[in-house]
C-alpha cells in the first residue's frame, strides 16, 4: 500500500499528541521496561520519543497500530477526508482501542486529522497547478522559440513565420505575454 506523506503526518500528529500527556507517556514507559515496578505518573515529567522499533505489539502500542491500520482502511474507503477522520475515531471506540484517549479527544482527533488531510490537498492542487502551469509557460516558450527561428531562418515575418506554423499571430503575442507576466525572457 502507497503510503503518501500525509500518512506519516497523520500517525506522527496523533502519536505525539497522545503520548505527550503523562498517563499514556506512562502507559507507554511501562511496556517498554516492565521490570521498573517503582515509577509512576509523576516520575515522568518530558519524554520525547523519535523512533519506536519493535516486533512484538505490546498494550497501548497494540492498540496505536491497530489505530492506524483502521485509518488506513477508511483512507481507501473515504479518501483523506474528515468522514476518514470521523470514522476512525467511531470505530476506534467501538473497538475500544484507545478508548480512554478517544473519548477525552475525539474532536481533536478529528480536527487534527482532518487539518492534515485539508493541507495535503492544498499541496496535492498547488503541485498539480505549478506542473500545469509549468507545462504551459514550457509550452509558450516552444511557441515563441519556433516562430521567431523559423522567421529569422527563412527571412519571413514572424506572421508568416505563424501560418508556417498553423499558428495565428495572437497565439505568438499571447505565448510572449505568458512568458513576460512569469518573468521569462524572449
Amino acid at each position: 500500500m502507497n503510503e503518501p506523506n500525509a500518512n506519516g503526518k497523520a500517525k506522527d500528529t496523533v502519536f505525539r499528541d497522545m503520548f505527550s500527556q503523562p498517563k499514556y507517556t506512562f502507559q507507554l514507559y511501562q511496556v517498554l521496561h516492565p521490570e521498573d515496578n517503582e515509577v509512576t505518573v509523576d516520575d515522568i515529567k518530558n519524554v520525547t520519543i523519535k523512533r519506536i522499533l519493535t516486533t512484538d505489539i505490546y498494550n497501548i502500542l497494540g492498540q496505536y497500530l491497530a489505530f492506524i491500520r483502521i485509518l488506513y482502511k477508511n483512507f481507501d474507503k473515504y479518501g483523506r477526508t474528515r468522514k476518514a477522520a470521523e470514522e476512525t475515531v467511531r470505530m476506534c471506540l467501538e473497538e475500544n482501542l484507545l478508548k480512554e484517549y478517544m473519548k477525552e479527544r475525539e474532536k481533536e482527533v478529528i480536527d487534527m486529522m482532518s487539518l492534515i488531510f485539508s493541507q495535503e490537498e492544498v499541496d496535492r492542487i498547488r503541485d498539480h497547478n505549478n506542473i500545469k502551469q509549468g507545462k504551459s509557460i514550457g509550452e509558450a516558450q516552444n511557441l515563441v522559440d519556433n516562430i521567431e527561428y523559423i522567421a529569422s531562418t527563412n527571412n519571413i515575418s514572424i506572421v508568416e513565420a505563424c501560418k508556417f506554423l498553423g499558428k495565428t499571430e495572437l497565439d505568438y503575442e499571447q505565448a510572449k505575454e505568458l512568458l513576460k507576466n512569469n518573468m521569462i525572457a524572449v
